[in-house]
């Protein structure tokens, strides 16, 4: 059942599994993106090695936050960063460029799909 390539993926697999959708419009709508990836599985496939390279975003945005959240009742300066969580946030930042690159797998094939 488990086929998911990337960290937020099995979360998001467990969260669609622990609340499933009730609203059957909903339900469709899920169903159609299936099924168009399904029937044009060179795009999946493509966009699946794609996504397995990317790292784990929502931890990663998670980690900035709270990073910041600790940081944001005191004032600082530039000398007090800490050089580590400034990397991290540049990193995170071209982290965020390649996901544009991933979804350039959609644009020039975005017309054959209906969902």
């Amino acid at each position: 059942m488990d086929y998911t390539k990337t960290g937020f993926g099995k979360r998001m697999l467990k969260k669609w599994l622990a609340s499933p959708l009730y609203n059957i419009d909903r339900i469709n709508e899920r169903l159609d993106a299936v099924e168009d990836l399904m029937k044009h599985n060179e795009v999946m496939v493509n966009f699946q090695d794609k996504v397995r390279m990317l790292p784990d975003l929502e931890r990663d945005c998670s980690n900035i936050y709270k990073m910041s959240a600790k940081t944001s009742a005191t004032l600082l300066t530039f000398d007090r960063l800490d050089m580590e969580r400034l990397r991290d946030f540049f990193n995170l930042i071209n982290k965020l460029k390649y996901i544009n690159e991933v979804l350039e797998v959609f644009k020039n094939c975005r017309y054959l799909f209906k969902s």
